[in-house]
């Protein structure tokens, strides 16, 4: 079956349809995500995530900064068994949720961190993923520090304009249609 524009097992997609379910009954109760996202939930958000797939390979461990409901990083961990999937949140709220998540799915392939990002001190991580949170000079920063020759891939919302965001002018980086890759 195609996804995105890689092609998944059956066994897959039908890991991510129980992750879209499973995430949608929690919204009703937890307020993960916006309410006007529930009917393009899939499009907005499973495909969304999975956009960056192809820059993934060779990593063996990547870090969700931010992880929230869980996206990118559990579609990309069910698409990706072999991979570690690191998913840092500091809200309680959400970490549970993500732990949850773990659980329900069967996901041995994630680790949830309830701290904030910039308290990590070591992660085994080579790259950094984010989506829908804001991009800030002390989050890369941060980054650089916890990795050398790491990446950082980033979701860019509808209004980015790389030019705003000053404080790259320091790393290299690259855009690619709705992803910015800052590299450490």
């Amino acid at each position: 079956m195609s996804v995105t524009n890689f092609n998944v097992s059956r066994e897959t997609l039908k890991r991510l349809k129980k992750f879209e379910n499973f995430a949608l009954l929690c919204n009703k109760t937890q307020n993960l995500y916006s309410k006007r996202d529930v009917a393009v939930f899939w499009e907005r958000h499973i495909l969304d995530s999975l956009k960056i797939n192809d820059l993934l390979k060779g990593e063996e461990v990547v870090a969700d900064v931010g992880s929230g409901g869980g996206l990118p990083g559990i579609p990309l961990a069910i698409v990706n068994r072999e991979k570690r999937f690191i998913l840092i949140e500091r809200r309680e709220k959400k970490a549970l949720f993500l732990v949850e998540a773990k659980r329900v799915m069967g996901l041995n392939n994630i680790e949830v961190i309830k701290k904030n990002f910039e308290e990590i001190t070591n992660i085994e991580a080579k790259v950094f993923v984010s989506r829908g949170v804001k991009l800030e000079s002390r989050i890369i920063a941060h980054s650089r520090k916890l990795v050398k020759k790491g990446r950082y891939i980033y979701f860019k919302g509808q209004s980015f304009d790389l030019s705003k965001y000053t404080f790259l002018k320091d790393y290299k980086t690259e855009e690619k249609k709705e992803i910015l890759i800052v590299y450490l």
